[in-house]
This record gives structure tokens, sequence and C-alpha cells, in this order.
């Protein structure tokens, strides 16, 4: 998985919980919620998604994910330091 773009709102279950259970496994893999509410980017942040995006900006979608994806690129090419 490159990368993961959740709704806050699912049937079984928020986009925070599924944020943390994915955070339980892999901590690297950009996360892009798509919500309607502002009150959760604190609350989503320290989850651990990577952006959030306003529903209302839907088609600005492929564009973020692909700066996610170079921003996680740009990671993987830095040095590890010793």
């Amino acid at each position: 998985v490159d990368a993961i773009v959740t709704d806050n709102t699912m049937p079984e279950m928020d986009g925070i919980t599924f944020t943390r259970k994915v955070r339980e496994r892999d901590r690297r893999i950009p996360i892009l919620m798509v919500t309607n509410s502002t009150h959760l980017s604190a609350e989503a942040q320290s989850a651990g998604v990577t952006s959030y995006l306003p529903h209302a900006r839907w088609n600005d979608v492929g564009a973020i994910v692909s700066a996610l994806l170079d921003g996680r690129k740009s990671q993987r090419e830095l040095p590890v330091p010793r």
C-alpha cells in the first residue's frame, strides 16, 4: 500500500479509529482523511493522519495524494543517520 484515503464517517468504525489501527501496523503509510468536520484536525493528527481534506475539495484529492507520495519518496531517499 502506497497511501490510504479514508473518510471519517464509515459504517464499521470512524476514520480516527481506523487510522489508529493502521498506525499500530505501519507508521510510514501516508493517510489522507476526507471529512466535513473542521474540529477533527487535532485529533486526526494525533491519531496519525498525514493530511485531511474537506469533502468540498474532493476534486483536489489526486494532487494531494501525489504530494503525499512525493514526500514519502523523499523520506525514503534520505540517508540513514549513523
